[in-house]
C-alpha cells in the first residue's frame, strides 16, 4: 500500500490553490477644474462597487505608482495643478496609512 505519506499527497493534490486577494487602485486625478488627492480602491475578486481609500498628502495626477508587495504601493511624481512633483508617498492598504516616502 501507499502508507500515510502517500496518502498525505493525495490530500494535498485535492486541496484548492489560495487566491490571493487582488485590488485595484485609482490614485489622484483630474477633473478639469481641481486635481485630487483621493484614493478609490476595487477589491478583484468581489462583485462590488469602487469605495472610498486613503487621501493622499498632495494632490496629483499622472503619477506613476509600483507595488512594494503585499498591500503596499509607492506612488511617484506627477503633478499637483501647479507643477510637477519631486516627492513619493506610499501608500498601506493593511495599515491605512499614507506615509512621505523619498524625494526624488
Amino acid at each position: 500500500g501507499e502508507g500515510e505519506d502517500g496518502e498525505e499527497q493525495e490530500e494535498e493534490k485535492e486541496k484548492e490553490p489560495e487566491v490571493e486577494e487582488q485590488w485595484l487602485l485609482v490614485i489622484g486625478g483630474h477633473d478639469g477644474d481641481t486635481v485630487h488627492r483621493t484614493t478609490e480602491l476595487l477589491h478583484m475578486n468581489l462583485e462590488s462597487e469602487f469605495e472610498w481609500g486613503l487621501d493622499l498628502s498632495t494632490p496629483r495626477w499622472g503619477c506613476a505608482a509600483i507595488s512594494l508587495g503585499g498591500p503596499r504601493v509607492l506612488v511617484a511624481g506627477g503633478f499637483d495643478g501647479e507643477g510637477y512633483l519631486d516627492t513619493t508617498e506610499v501608500i498601506d492598504l493593511k495599515e491605512w496609512t499614507v506615509e512621505p516616502g523619498p524625494r526624488m
